[in-house]
């Protein structure tokens, strides 16, 4: 009995993170073939027209995508069911496209002045380079976490960053811990690349919505 147990625990978990990599794929698929084409640029003009280009598509693809994976493993962690699976995705897109893609204008703001600092500043020297892509690293972190809230509450788009830095605030080792699991992910599927998309973001979706709730 305790074998089955801990049979069908393991199998609903892997079945959440399907869900969640299946989500992430089917509404970010683009998104991919722009990275993809990222890593076998061949000079400078290709690799900043591509940057730009992925900058440029997160508030439309990425962030309504993420919230809609996002959604579905909140339902997953609060034991709700999902009577209709593709149906409950297409509903949770639709009812959080408006807010994600607002949170992700001003997300691409913030890059698009980070992705010039680096530019600029990284004329003088490695830490002209360094310190923006540290912060921007650390933006991603912030912004994943509020695509998290997004799903969940329904707030005016300065309340969706007000809260989520309360809430970080107030729980620091446990931000602390996400940064360091979700790196960990990042790092293991960096090194294991079939990872990095058929695993790594399903994982961190999990890690970011077991945080915020």
């Amino acid at each position: 009995m305790e074998l089955e147990h801990h049979s069908s625990v393991i199998t609903k978990w892997v079945f959440i993170l399907v869900k969640a990599e299946i989500i992430l794929l089917l509404t970010t698929w683009p998104m991919l073939y722009l990275l993809l084409n990222l890593s076998m640029a061949s000079n400078v003009n290709e690799v900043g027209t591509l940057v730009l280009t992925i900058i440029a598509l997160v508030p439309f693809i990425v962030a309504p995508g993420w919230c809609a994976a996002y959604a579905t493993v909140r339902h997953f962690y609060r034991k709700k069911e999902e009577p209709h699976f593709w149906r409950t995705i297409w509903r949770q897109y639709k009812e959080n496209y408006k807010a994600a893609m607002l949170i992700g204008l001003v997300f691409d703001a913030w890059l698009f002045v980070l992705y010039t600092a680096f530019w600029y500043y990284g004329r003088f020297g490695a830490m002209g380079r360094a310190i923006p892509l540290v912060i921007m690293g650390l933006s991603v972190y912030f912004f994943l976490f509020v695509l998290a809230y997004v799903t969940d509450r329904e707030e005016s788009l300065l309340g969706y960053w007000h809260k989520s830095v309360q809430i970080i605030m107030q729980h620091p080792v446990l931000f602390l811990s996400l940064l360091f699991e979700t790196t960990l992910t990042g790092l293991i599927g960096f090194v294991i690349k079939p990872l990095m998309i058929l695993v790594a973001p399903g994982v961190i979706c999990l890690i970011v919505m077991y945080f915020y709730l």
